[in-house]
């Protein structure tokens, strides 16, 4: 905890930091706090999809299985605009295929 403490006091807002922090928290039982620091995870890099499967992994763990739907079912959201963004499907148009004259 010292060390996320002290990244904390230098002001590193970064999203793998908060994970690894609610994580940590998670692990130790204390959810509340977990709770905030996947939200701070999640505001830090909204479109990464990961805090949205960790919260939802504490949540069904912590038993409220509405909740942790609800998270993974974002998590499977932006999974899915993420591989169709890196890839080489449009996500604007993931039907669409490159013209070609075939002879």
């Amino acid at each position: 905890r010292e060390l996320f403490e002290r990244a904390s006091a230098l002001g590193v807002e970064e999203a793998w930091l908060f994970r690894w922090y609610a994580r940590l928290e998670g692990e130790h039982g204390d959810v509340w706090l977990a709770r905030h620091f996947f939200a701070r995870a999640v505001n830090a890099n909204p479109l990464d999809p990961e805090p949205w499967k960790e919260w939802g992994e504490l949540e069904e763990a912590s038993g409220n299985a509405d909740r942790a739907r609800t998270y993974m079912a974002r998590h499977h959201s932006l999974a899915v605009s993420k591989g169709l963004e890196g890839g080489r499907i449009d996500a604007r148009k993931p039907l669409g295929r490159k013209w070609r004259r075939h002879s």
